[in-house]
């Protein structure tokens, strides 16, 4: 594990040629990260082993979202979260750079974009793993929800942050 002197972190957007990067991280971090809280079955379906069923999937999400991404000085893609309209996406942070602050790096980048575009309530749709720390953010739960993907439930929770201008 790294520490947190030993990295250099630059926050940059997505590029298309760095697609497998982005989708690799993906489907490696809900297999790492998030597997305390979600049986096999469910993190297969959320991120099939086969990452061509998702890829251009996610592409398009990229493509079409504001993209806060989280490098190495070496150039390595160890995180990133997205802005699509109100809604703050595909936050993931690299297994071996986990509470490190990335994440809300990540998130001080999207929610001030949002504020920037008079967004004044930005949502999520946090995994079960992601809870405590966008509730730690000042998120307020809405929901839970159990979510159909792929033939599989996946329980997670629909939830909000007041970040309009005081």
């Amino acid at each position: 594990m790294k520490t947190k002197t030993e990295i250099s972190i630059s926050i940059g957007g997505f590029e298309r040629n760095k697609l497998e990067e982005f989708v690799r991280l993906f489907h490696d971090t809900i297999h790492t990260v998030n597997a305390k809280d979600y049986t096999s079955e469910q993190l297969e379906a959320w991120a099939p082993n086969d990452i061509e069923v998702y890829k251009d999937h996610l592409c398009t999400k990229f493509e079409n979202s504001f993209v806060a991404a989280a490098y190495t000085k070496d150039g390595e893609l160890v995180g990133y979260s997205t802005l699509y309209k109100d809604e703050l996406d595909l936050m993931y942070v690299h297994k071996d750079f986990q509470r490190m602050g990335i994440a809300s790096a990540l998130a001080d980048v999207v929610e001030n974009k949002a504020k920037e575009q008079g967004i004044n309530k930005l949502y999520t749709e946090g995994s079960i793993t992601a809870k405590p720390f966008f509730e730690g953010r000042g998120y307020k739960v809405i929901k839970e929800q159990s979510k159909p993907v792929r033939g599989k439930i996946l329980t997670n929770y629909v939830m909000v942050k007041d970040i309009g201008q005081n």
